[in-house]
């Protein structure tokens, strides 16, 4: 009974993350020229997390199932669906995530200038 579910996670991750993609496209999708507003901006970003985070749980739902029903097959199957599914969202956190601080300029030294003037102490 258990092997006849495997597949299920996968119709799930096949139909439901495509829909979840076009639902955060839509609800920034504007017309004649309008921009987003800040909500729908905010409310896209919120269905692309969603979408990236069911990408990534449904298969590895279905490699747990796998586990359990000591398939080989199914195990093989959702390792390499939830690789597929891990590439673009790390891709993805990549590309979104800060950068870190720059330190701050110019450094806190104390540097000599053309013409004789300095600030440096001790001359």
């Amino acid at each position: 009974m258990a092997r006849a579910l495997l597949p299920l996670p996968v119709v799930a991750w096949l139909v439901g993350t495509p829909l979840m993609a076009v639902t955060a496209v839509g609800q920034t999708l504007t017309f004649l020229g309008e921009q987003p507003t800040p909500d729908e901006i905010r409310a896209g970003e919120v269905w692309w997390t969603w979408t990236a985070v069911y990408a990534v749980a449904v298969p590895l739902l279905g490699l747990l199932g796998a586990l359990l029903a000591r398939s080989r097959k199914g195990l093989w199957l959702y390792l390499v669906v939830s690789v597929l599914a891990l590439t673009p969202v790390v891709g993805w956190w990549a590309v979104t995530a800060e950068p870190p601080e720059p330190p701050p300029w110019p450094y806190p030294a104390c540097q000599g200038r053309s013409g004789g003037d300095t600030d440096c102490p001790g001359g």
